[in-house]
């Protein structure tokens, strides 16, 4: 296991948040911590422990020097608490293999099944996305907002699979007539009971205000879609993160998509479009 190191490198990021989803304590426990230094070493041992509240309290203690650490360290401490750790991110970026991002999401999203999905737990990963915009350090920004909208993406199709594993009937009614039908926006693609709507308005996850609250929409997973592409393009094809193009694959992934929802007929074109990028199984 990799001792946490107090830079902005991206391996000493992921390092950091490897350590959290194991049960060794890292760090040594001060009763009264003060100084950079001892919050922030206060603040790992927190979260080895599984203490979010705690962890949370001693980033926030951490001086300017320390911000941009502190504003990370703060996003992945309420992506842990919601049942996402580093770990989990890894587990099912390397477990895709060929799948691609759609597998990936596939499994995270089957890991947030178990978990009660639903707006308090949606407005909560979003909150940890919020986070890289107060991040100035380009990699860990764009770090942080490729994992936080690939576990929101993750978290609203979980929504739509209704506390179970995903599957592609949980998208469409028919998965084998949707993807075989030669019609961009085929009728069998129509998904009845779903949980996201296709009429929403579209989604700003960066402007001031926006708060994903009432039920989820195919509009904000295609918000969560681009935002995954944006902090791929930010990270760069030449950094890894548990596979040697996740980035690549995050971005190509988004681009699929385009920059707007594909369709209105009860977003059958898109439902097409995620059955065709591998998503649920």
């Amino acid at each position: 296991m990799k001792m946490r190191k107090t830079s902005l490198s991206l391996m000493a990021t992921i390092a950091v948040i490897i350590t959290t989803s194991t049960s060794c304590n890292v760090t040594g426990w001060m009763d009264s911590p003060s100084g950079d230094a001892q919050n922030l070493s206060k603040a790992e041992a927190c979260l080895n422990s599984g203490d979010f509240a705690c962890a949370t309290k001693h980033y926030q203690l951490l001086s300017s020097t320390y911000g941009d650490v502190s504003y990370s360290e703060q996003a992945f401490s309420v992506l842990s608490n919601e049942g996402i750790s580093m770990g989990d991110f890894l587990a099912a970026v390397v477990g895709a293999g060929n799948g691609g991002i759609g597998k990936a999401l596939t499994g995270l999203a089957t890991t947030l099944s178990d978990l009660t999905p639903g707006e308090t737990k949606r407005k909560s990963i979003y909150q940890a996305y919020r986070y890289h915009l107060s991040i100035t350090e380009p990699t860990l920004r764009a770090l942080v907002k490729l994992v936080s909208s690939l576990a929101l993406a993750a978290e609203i199709l979980s929504e739509e699979a209704g506390g179970n594993a995903l599957t592609q009937s949980d998208l469409v009614n028919n998965p084998s007539s949707c993807s075989n039908s030669a019609d961009v926006c085929p009728s069998a693609c129509i998904k009845t009971g779903t949980k996201l709507a296709a009429d929403g308005a579209a989604v700003d996850l960066d402007a001031d205000g926006v708060t994903l609250a009432g039920g989820a929409t195919l509009q904000m997973l295609q918000a969560a879609v681009g935002a995954i592409g944006d902090g791929a393009n930010s990270l760069g094809t030449g950094k890894t993160l548990g596979s040697d193009s996740v980035a690549g694959n995050s971005n190509e992934f988004a681009q699929a998509f385009g920059s707007s929802l594909a369709g209105t007929e009860g977003g059958t074109c898109y439902r097409k479009l995620l059955l065709s990028q591998g998503i649920g199984e």
